[in-house]
């Protein structure tokens, strides 16, 4: 709405556009902490199971499967097909 009102309609938003950055740094910070407290929780059964759940070994499992968004596709390209 910022660019609109300055006349600069096709001005592209990045998430290091600021409202959008504070928003994005507040919620990875929740996620971060979140996801700790999980790896935590899990690691606790897995104890309490005599490790017979065997979560690291599980967590490493699902962690190599993850494809980052930056690998998956090159923003880059696609980005300057737009422009």
């Amino acid at each position: 709405m910022f660019y609109l009102s300055q006349n600069l309609p096709m001005r592209a938003i990045t998430s290091m556009t600021e409202p959008l950055k504070s928003v994005l740094d507040v919620q990875y910070k929740k996620v971060s902490k979140a996801l700790e407290e999980t790896d935590e929780y899990l690691e606790n059964i897995d104890k309490y199971c005599s490790y017979r759940l065997k979560w690291k070994e599980q967590q490493k499992k699902i962690s190599s499967n993850y494809v980052s968004i930056f690998e998956a596709w090159d923003f880059e390209r696609e980005y300057q097909k737009e422009i």
